[in-house]
C-alpha cells in the first residue's frame, strides 16, 4: 500500500477506523511514492498475515496497533512510531506477533511500556517502566552486544 505522490490518506477517527493488513502473500506499505505520516497518519493498525508487513518508508499511528498474526518488518528509516500516549495500544506481543526491528512509541512521565520487538527467530520483551518525563522513544531488538 503506498500513498502517491501528492495524494492525501485520510484515516479517519474512532476505534473502528482500521488499515487491516491480511492476505495469504507478504504486503508492503510506505515507499518512494509516499508514506503515512504526519496528515496522512494511520489511526489504528492490524496485522493479520502470517507472512507480514515490511514497511518501506515511515508510517506513523495514532491510536491503536493490533498484531493479530504476523511480524511487522521496520527500519531505523522505515520506522514505525505509535503516537499515541495510551500505554495499552498495544496487546500482548510474542513470537509470531511482534515487530522485527526498531519501533517507536511516545510515552508520558510515570508511565511503563513493553515494546513488542525481536529479530530473526526470536522475541524480545522491552520494558521502560517510571519514565521521568514525557518522549518519544525507540526500542530496538539486537543479537550482538552493544558497543559505544
Amino acid at each position: 500500500m503506498q500513498r502517491l505522490n501528492s495524494g492525501a490518506f485520510i484515516s479517519g477517527t474512532g476505534a473502528n477506523a482500521t488499515v487491516v493488513f491480511a492476505g495469504s502473500s507478504a504486503q508492503q506499505a510506505g515507499g518512494s511514492a509516499g508514506n503515512f505520516t504526519g496528515a496522512n497518519a494511520l489511526n489504528n493498525l492490524e496485522v493479520n498475515n502470517s507472512l507480514g508487513l515490511t514497511l518501506n518508508g515511515p508510517l506513523e499511528l495514532k491510536r491503536n496497533l493490533l498484531l493479530t498474526d504476523g511480524i511487522i518488518s521496520t527500519s531505523p528509516s522505515n520506522l514505525l512510531s505509535m503516537l499515541n500516549w495510551n500505554t495499552s495500544v498495544v496487546p500482548l506481543a510474542v513470537l509470531h506477533h511482534r515487530c522485527q526491528r526498531a519501533i517507536a512509541k511516545r510515552i508520558f512521565a510515570g508511565d511503563d511500556f513493553e515494546f513488542p520487538t525481536g529479530k530473526g527467530t526470536r522475541y524480545g520483551k522491552v520494558v521502560l517502566m517510571d519514565i521521568v518525563s514525557e518522549n518519544d522513544w525507540i526500542a530496538e531488538y539486537l543479537t550482538h552486544h552493544f558497543h559505544h
